[in-house]
């Protein structure tokens, strides 16, 4: 069914306007101001420091406790911790700085103050001749001149000491913040007068404060904007708020006057007993004015009326009972039952304000995008509730939620191709254990790679099987040369989760290579390179002694490479052939080194995906290469494991 707007209008028209709060941003700079000045012996000067943020926004930290002040000679001058650095008996330049740590990164500025030995001369009380209405202020400022020139606002100094001859005229603050503001109390005349002592001399000055009738500062009609439906009455009221601090209901005064904009719309009393009271003739908007004179001033003000058709008699959240497992969503809706007989979907509407009675056990959004959509939180009931405040009632509908335990939502099986040694590749009779993790609805993650409910499969086990054993479950070994995918399906809550991975098996092969030794130095950005052993086009030579037809190519290099006078163990050495991808697709080797005085060493390559070679995990095995320079052979297998 369509909606006229007048109807949405009922519920759109009570909405309470929710600020969004500003983005924050990083801090910039620390500037403390003013960057220099003079303050004769004995005064005081303040400081302000303030964060500058890279979009440009500035914010006053002088008296958060965020900034640590410090003067360079106390002797001279001091600081405070809110920025008000004092002077004593002593002239000279002195530097303050700022410290202001802010997101873990520090700040810090600078300002120079030169304390003066100027002598004072006169003080002088400004505005001389004045005027306020009672309950209104005007404030006073206290300038004291020395003999160099300068003159310094002493307004809220310390030893400034304001006064009024008439408290029952005027009063006069000597409150920090306030000082040397006045303030109208009944009409009449006033002396102010600023006293001010220094070194054992007391100078002081006056000024005149006429305190004239109370005024209206300010005039209003409320509420500003108003619904009410056809035939239905809303009582506006006029409120004059006088300089004095009263407020005062002018709503029914001879002197003011009521009246509408389109009294088709709405009409306005104007009879005494009434005035101010609307009532709703036909659907739509009118203003509503009022004016006239309180106290000899002429006011005006004026308000809005928007007529509509129905009223909201009740509301009803579907559905009446509902569960969710911990971490997922249930979305409710909410239909306002209309006086005119139309039942209206109003689940996301401003007006409406959706709660849960525990949200430790569900959450219910108030967001524009999922309005209405519980989550749960933790295992146990709760009441949704959604309310809404219409023409003077507050009206509310609730449902039922019940929070069930989280339930398995994806499974997860682990290694899975990758550029690492942990890639699920082996050579043929190798094992590879497998890893299955399941993420909850909570968002936990639980591993299940060994759980009963959990069952492991091969895609062709002629090339690699898989264990479904208790003691070994997810370890697969490679049986033929090939491709396989190894599947993990757990079974729970009446539905299966399964996720695959595909497992290479490569052949099992022993290469041996014998390498005829020379050394290669290079320069390489002013550092000195020097390899060992054999490097294709540079140095030494090889022979396959066995295993060519597991070779994607020819031998690339078997040396130590290093830098010039560096240790055995800051060297590496390197394997590999000319195609940059593993020999046979075999990610680690034992390898044996034979030398020719009939030993052995042994060690392990592995391969590195970033390099695009084998790096020996373990140097010293080499050691005779390093420090003999012997030819080798050097024998690859991965045909046993280890």
């Amino acid at each position: 069914m369509k909606v006229r707007p007048s109807i949405r209008a009922i519920l759109v028209s009570l909405v309470a306007l929710i600020g969004l709060s500003g983005c924050n941003h990083k801090v910039q700079e620390l500037v403390v101001t003013p960057k220099q000045s003079t303050v004769p012996i004995g005064f005081q000067q303040q400081l302000k420091a303030e964060k500058v943020y890279k979009k440009g926004k500035v914010i006053d930290a002088t008296r958060t406790g965020e900034v640590k002040w410090s003067s360079s000679d106390e002797s001279i001058a001091t600081v405070d911790a809110k920025g008000l650095v004092s002077t004593y008996d002593k002239a000279g330049i002195v530097e303050i700085t700022a410290v202001g740590n802010f997101k873990k990164r520090e700040f810090t500025d600078t300002v120079t103050l030169e304390v003066t030995g100027a002598v004072l001369t006169s003080l002088t009380v400004t505005p001389k001749d004045e005027s306020t209405p009672v309950g209104l202020t005007k404030p006073y400022t206290a300038t004291v001149f020395f003999s160099n020139g300068q003159a310094i606002d002493i307004t809220n100094d310390r030893s400034t000491q304001w006064s009024s001859s008439d408290t029952d005229v005027a009063t006069i603050s000597n409150t920090n913040g306030s000082k040397g503001v006045a303030t109208g109390k009944s009409v009449g005349s006033s002396t102010i007068t600023a006293s001010f002592e220094f070194n054992g001399n007391v100078l002081s000055d006056t000024a005149t404060l006429n305190v004239t009738e109370a005024i209206v500062t300010d005039f209003s009609v409320t509420p500003t904007k108003q619904s009410v439906p056809v035939g239905l009455n809303k009582q506006f009221s006029a409120i004059a708020q006088l300089s004095d601090g009263k407020a005062v209901d002018v709503t029914g005064y001879d002197s003011i006057n009521w009246s509408s904009s389109n009294e088709d719309i709405a009409e306005v009393s104007n009879d005494q007993g009434s005035k101010g009271l609307a009532t709703g003739i036909d659907v739509g908007s009118a203003n509503v004015s009022v004016s006239g004179l309180v106290n000899g001033q002429f006011v005006y003000g004026t308000a809005k009326i928007k007529v509509t058709e129905a009223v909201v008699e009740s509301l009803e959240v579907t559905p009446e009972t509902e569960s969710v497992p911990v971490g997922l969503t249930k979305s409710f809706k909410v239909f306002a039952n209309m006086s005119d007989g139309q039942k209206i979907d109003v689940t996301n509407d401003k007006a409406i304000s959706w709660s849960s009675s525990n949200s430790d056990i569900a959450s219910i959004s108030n967001s524009n995008s999922d309005k209405g959509t519980a989550t749960g939180v933790s295992i146990g009931n709760v009441t949704i509730t959604a309310f809404v405040e219409a023409n003077g009632r507050e009206i509310k509908s609730s449902a039922t939620l019940n929070v069930t335990p989280a339930i398995a939502m994806s499974l997860n099986v682990s290694p899975k191709p990758q550029q690492s040694l942990d890639t699920p590749q082996i050579p043929t009779g190798w094992d590879k254990q497998f890893k299955a993790e399941v993420t909850m609805s909570d968002g936990s993650i639980i591993d299940v790679s060994k759980a009963s409910n959990l069952y492991w499969s091969s895609e062709d086990p002629n090339i690699a099987t898989v264990s479904n054993n208790a003691e070994d479950k997810g370890l697969s070994t490679g049986v033929a040369v090939g491709e396989v995918l190894i599947t993990a399906k757990l079974l729970a809550n009446d539905t299966a989760l399964e996720d695959s991975v595909t497992l290479t098996i490569t052949p099992p092969h022993t290469l041996s290579v014998s390498v005829f030794t020379e050394k290669y130095t290079n320069v390489v950005h002013g550092t000195t390179i020097y390899y060992l052993g054999y490097f294709r086009s540079l140095m030494g030579r090889y022979t396959t002694l066995s295993g060519d037809e597991y070779l994607d190519s020819p031998m690339h290099s078997a040396y130590i490479g290093g830098t010039e006078g560096r240790t055995m163990e800051e060297s590496n050495f390197i394997f590999g052939q000319t195609s940059d991808t593993p020999i046979s697709g075999a990610l680690k080797y034992k390898a044996t080194f034979d030398w020719p005085d009939g030993t052995s060493s042994k060690g392990i390559l592995e391969w590195q995906f970033d390099k695009k070679h084998y790096i020996l995990t373990n140097i010293e095995p080499v050691k005779n290469l390093f420090d003999n320079h012997w030819d080798f052979t050097v024998t690859v297998s991965n045909e046993e494991k280890f």
